[in-house]
């Protein structure tokens, strides 16, 4: 017949267990953001707003390097700080809810950066300053008995709590600056800001500054009509950003307005396109979720969350497509913008080598270039105009009259430049090696906008102008040195860039 055995710890593991525990946070920034969170939920459960919290960076300077997170709430008394080393794995805070501390542990959180935690605190009605001094024995990496001192201080003004990070080991010291803490703490903490429940002032030497939530005015609402479900509703709070951001994400809050998850996609069932493209923000409520002890995950139960799942997954495909349009009218910015750039560096690229007949053609009635060109429009010449995937019927394009260059007829009155005009596409076939061609009879340059060289490239400006000038050069020195060898290919190939470079950086110093 089966019973019951109730869970123990032998004795000479519990400090072992809980050193393993407080080490879960993974970076120093985590930590720090635990004693923030455990002020920002002192000021809500007195009900006060814009309560000051201030963090003060004295890691790099001074003799001993340390970091002080500071509240002016109620502070804790006698009772409370006598207690706090024997309730390592308990908090009252599960049960309120406007608490988001509720990990039980957060106050250990310096043990996996730091050997040293002071806890200072005081009641605004009491005459002494309280002290709890937790601590890591060096030799075995676990701690040690907690240090109290019921009357360290003698105060008559409030206080408040104040935590003291000391001992920090000298590799994480580089870790922990001025920019990255603000970037992190105004990620998380940006919706207690902006709502006015708190504010953090962040220090360091003689530089201070309070934290700014995340600007979302650039932000572009995509409304999604609560969705019902049989235990409750999934609201939407999203936005579409143009861009992507490099830390745009979307918080999963449940009961309370508490934030579960920082970022969905750190759920394994939203680790993808679109929640992790970066362009996509706000949060997602549901108030029967609920938050497992360790950081940054749902109770996976089996009533609620997978209801969760489901439903949020029903606006996944028409999210993907929105985000996907965001993209392509950013690519097509990028693009026109580049294409301009390289279109000025070689308008003075075939000035220096002195072409008698251009290899392009840019379409009429166009800002690309700033003088007029010898010649007349050639109204029967035409060229497709746009980045239509898989679609090579040009008729269905925009289309444009060419300059034909003519040395013999007068200028025409505009800006009108023959210079190269770029179309991009997916290559098919026997193509798909092939980085760009020239058309002979549009004479554009056609770029392979699926090559996994261009792919690359595109990711940065930078490399995105060196590849289309590379591409620009290579059609040129083709259509000009056809017939020779291919080791003069190669000396033209190389003379041509030799120029190329040279314009380029003419023209970055001028911008």
């Amino acid at each position: 017949m089966a019973k019951k055995i109730p869970l123990n710890v032998k004795n000479g593991n519990l400090s072992r267990i809980i050193s393993y525990i407080a080490s879960i946070y993974g970076h120093p920034r985590d930590a720090i953001e635990q004693y923030v969170e455990n002020s920002r939920d002192i000021y809500a459960e007195m009900n006060e707003d814009n309560g000051l919290i201030v963090v003060d960076l004295k890691s790099r300077t001074g003799k001993y390097p340390r970091v002080i997170i500071r509240d002016f709430g109620r502070g804790m008394s006698v009772e409370k700080m006598e207690s706090l080393p024997q309730e390592l794995t308990s908090s009252d805070k599960l049960k309120k809810i406007n608490q988001r501390g509720q990990k039980a542990i957060g106050m250990l959180s310096f043990f996996q950066f730091a050997g040293k935690c002071e806890i200072l605190s005081k009641l605004a009605n009491e005459d002494y300053l309280h002290k709890l001094t937790l601590e890591k024995d060096e030799e075995t990496n676990l701690f040690r008995e907690a240090d109290y001192d019921a009357q360290y201080k003698k105060m008559q003004d409030s206080y408040g709590t104040e935590v003291i990070i000391s001992n920090i080991d000298e590799n994480i010291i580089r870790q922990i600056t001025f920019n990255r803490i603000y970037e992190h703490l105004q990620r998380k903490f940006s919706d207690d800001i902006r709502e006015e429940k708190i504010r953090i002032l962040l220090k360091e030497g003689k530089k201070e500054k309070y934290i700014d939530p995340e600007d979302i005015s650039k932000g572009i609402p995509y409304p999604i009509p609560k969705i019902r479900t049989k235990y409750g509703f999934i609201l939407f709070d999203l936005y579409l950003w143009p861009k992507d951001s490099g830390q745009k994400r979307v918080q999963i809050k449940t009961r309370g307005n508490l934030k579960i998850l920082d970022d969905i996609a750190l759920d394994s069932n939203f680790d993808c396109f679109p929640w992790n493209s970066n362009q996509v923000f706000g949060s997602i409520k549901y108030e029967l979720l609920k938050p497992t002890p360790a950081k940054n995950r749902i109770v996976p139960d089996k009533k609620h969350y997978p209801t969760f799942v489901e439903k949020v997954k029903t606006i996944e495909k028409a999210l993907a497509e929105e985000v996907r349009k965001l993209q392509s009218k950013e690519e097509e910015k990028r693009r026109a913008k580049m294409d301009n750039i390289v279109s000025q560096i070689f308008k003075e690229v075939f000035k220096e080598l002195q072409l008698e007949d251009s290899p392009f053609s840019t379409p009429a009635k166009t800002d690309r270039g700033n003088k007029d060109i010898a010649g007349e429009i050639d109204e029967n010449k035409k060229v497709p105009s746009g980045t239509k995937y898989n679609d090579t019927n040009y008729d269905s394009f925009p289309q444009l009259p060419i300059i034909r260059p003519d040395i013999g007829k007068p200028s025409i009155k505009g800006k009108y430049v023959a210079l190269p005009t770029v179309y991009y596409k997916p290559f098919e076939n026997e193509q798909k090696r092939l980085h760009s061609y020239r058309d002979e009879i549009e004479k554009v340059i056609y770029i392979n906008d699926i090559h996994p060289d261009y792919i690359k490239a595109k990711q940065r400006d930078e490399t995105r102008l060196e590849y289309s000038l590379i591409i620009v050069a290579k059609e040129t020195v083709v259509y000009e040195n056809q017939g020779v060898s291919l080791m003069e290919l190669a000396e033209e190939m190389i003379k041509v860039m030799s120029i190329v470079n040279r314009k380029k950086l003419d023209f970055l110093k001028k911008r």
